[in-house]
């Protein structure tokens, strides 16, 4: 692909490869993410009743 695009292999030697650091950056977010939101959803699960209807909860 670089060889196709020499204007993006110059871009990556000047700036660094700004889409594969976006790409890490966007991942590390998921799963910071993911770690965040994982107790909502044990609790949402948690508080479903047989039905999945939530018991309790006021939403």
């Amino acid at each position: 692909m670089l060889q196709e695009f020499p204007i993006y292999s110059q871009l990556v030697t000047e700036r660094g490869d700004v889409v594969a650091q976006a790409r890490i950056e966007a991942e590390r977010v998921r799963r910071e993410l993911e770690a965040a939101l994982r107790p909502l959803t044990t609790l949402t699960r948690s508080a479903q009743g047989p039905s999945g209807a939530g018991v309790g909860l006021g939403w």
